[in-house]
């Protein structure tokens, strides 16, 4: 899923983030849907900003998605922003 927020920088992007990720964070599934168990939802979010990441729509696309690569790498269910964990992407692998 991909969620543009037009005029917005890195630094107010990372307050919606962190607002959509407690509000997922809440949702439990009803237990008649999971055999009983109590299953919350999480969510990992990586973002990018043009132009200050990218050059391009494809770029941009590649650059959350390499945020993303590191939040589930280190244990899902956070959020990154590319340019604060490039040099974590050095293994990066386009799937």
């Amino acid at each position: 899923m991909v969620i543009m927020l037009p005029s917005t920088n890195s630094e107010e992007s990372k307050i919606i983030a962190k607002r959509l990720q407690e509000r997922i964070n809440a949702i439990t599934l009803p237990t008649k849907y999971t055999d009983g168990k109590e299953i919350r939802i999480s969510i990992s979010q990586g973002m990018a900003s043009f132009p200050a990441d990218a050059a391009s729509t494809e770029e941009l696309l590649e650059k959350a998605d390499k945020a993303l690569y590191v939040v589930k790498k280190n244990g899902r269910g956070h959020f990154a922003v590319y340019r604060e964990v490039a040099d974590q992407t050095t293994d990066y692998k386009k799937e």
